[in-house]
């Protein structure tokens, strides 16, 4: 359809107006952050950092920032937050950077978007150290499952048990991995009541 953009123009026209309050940030940003301040200082990747939301957060405890994202507009706005960071222009399928180059990585509500799972995950497995960890937050596969997607348009949303917030689209990729919502703040959430 000629009025569903792509990922990219979707991402080109909310760059202006993607810090602004969404319904996702306050639910998505709280477990994440409480596993950021479990790292101990060091290098770290904000893959698909967008305009930086979580890029500043880690370099407000000491981190030195690397953020890739596909979006010009959103890393000019990643830029002008933090100056002395590094950040590139790039795709989770291919990040422009080392083998084992960072401590950690972060990515944040971003695989949903990503066809293949495997080929962003063994980039993101490659350039960390041994040893280092990868956060990520993302929407609840079982909306996957149903159909439902992470979408850069306005639309109705839901939130599941997992603080993830899905906009309703056609599905277009194979389901997230079971594992991918094993972290102890989704496990220690409650389910929402059943609506039958």
């Amino acid at each position: 359809m000629a009025d569903d953009p792509t990922l990219g123009e979707g991402y080109h026209r909310r760059s202006a107006t993607y810090d602004r309050p969404l319904r996702l940030f306050p639910i998505e940003e709280p477990p994440l952050r409480e596993l950021i301040e479990e790292l101990p200082p060091g290098r770290v990747l904000d893959a698909a950092c967008g305009t930086g939301r979580h890029a500043t957060y880690l370099a407000a405890r000491g981190h030195e920032v690397v953020g890739v994202d596909q979006s010009g507009d959103m890393l000019a706005i990643a830029r002008s937050k933090l100056p002395g960071a590094s950040f590139h222009h790039g795709s989770l399928t291919d990040l422009p950077l080392a083998d084992r180059s960072v401590d950690a990585a972060v990515c944040a509500l971003a695989l949903v978007h990503v066809p293949d799972l495997g080929a962003a995950l063994g980039e993101l497995a490659r350039v960390l150290r041994p040893g280092g960890r990868l956060l990520v937050s993302d929407v609840h596969p079982m909306l996957v499952l149903l159909g439902w997607q992470a979408s850069s348009q306005p639309g109705p949303a839901s939130v599941d048990s997992c603080g993830s917030t899905a906009t309703s689209r056609p599905p277009t990729q194979r389901p997230l991995p079971r594992a991918a919502c094993d972290s102890a703040p989704c496990r220690s959430r409650p389910s929402p009541p059943k609506p039958w």
